[in-house]
């Protein structure tokens, strides 16, 4: 257990908040298509100036406190740490500008960051990363209490990996097990149960079908073309 949380380093992220008066994520604009788009908040940036990887809208189901909130990752990240407080926000809002076409993102009315690689347990997030050999060595393992100590995480949830949801679902998971290792009943009931007690069912859900595990590959395409060529030349000449 020691080597496996050795070997599965977290990721780096700082994500930010950015709060303002009005919409400027959600309108029509003209980029470089003749007909007029509608924004949607979300955006892929890809600029060697911008600390900014993507965007996602982050207002109110009803539209209401409009807000975007910017991901800053991996190196981008680490270069954001280095940054002070002013230049990040200045950063971020000069690139929202540009890449929504509008001066109301230089001027939100709250800003607000979270550096995850700060957190003191965790050490970053969303998830941790799984060099190749950890995954086979390990995965039998990872949900197995060590003595009277039982492990919970979104890593270990059935659905919603690395989200808050898994977590959730995890720690529920888990605070049954110490329920059953007790003696104890417990009311709670998640499909979590057959999906770790049964993983061959996991594993028969991925199951390829039988196309999928016949279909030809690339040479053994173009020479079922070939020969499916010949054939046809060979019928025309009786």
């Amino acid at each position: 257990r020691t080597r496996l949380s050795q070997s599965v380093p977290m990721g780096c992220p700082l994500k930010a908040f950015l709060y303002y008066r009005r919409h400027f994520g959600r309108r029509k604009v003209r980029f470089y298509s003749p007909a007029p788009i509608r924004l949607c908040g979300s955006s892929n940036i890809n600029e060697d100036d911008s600390l900014v990887t993507f965007t996602m809208d982050n207002s109110a189901p009803d539209g209401s406190n409009p807000a975007i909130v910017a991901f800053i990752v991996a190196s981008n990240a680490r270069r954001a740490a280095e940054m002070t407080l002013s230049e990040r926000k200045d950063n971020i809002t000069r690139v929202l500008a540009k890449v929504f076409q509008s001066e109301v993102a230089l001027n939100p009315i709250f800003y607000d960051e979270k550096n995850w690689t700060g957190e003191p347990y965790s050490g970053g997030c969303y998830f941790l990363s799984m060099p190749p050999g950890v995954l086979t060595t390990y995965g039998r393992i990872l949900r197995e209490p060590v003595g009277n100590v039982f492990f919970a995480g979104t890593e270990l949830a059935t659905e919603w990996v690395g989200y808050m949801e898994g977590a959730i679902q995890s720690g529920t998971y888990a605070a049954n097990q110490v329920l059953k290792s007790r003696g104890l009943d417990s009311d709670w009931k998640d499909d979590a149960d057959d999906k770790v007690a049964k993983p061959k069912a996991q594993a028969d859900r991925l199951r390829p079908s039988f196309f999928q595990r016949n279909a030809p590959g690339i040479p053994g395409f173009f020479g079922l073309l070939t020969l499916a060529g010949a054939g046809l030349a060979l019928y025309s000449k009786l």
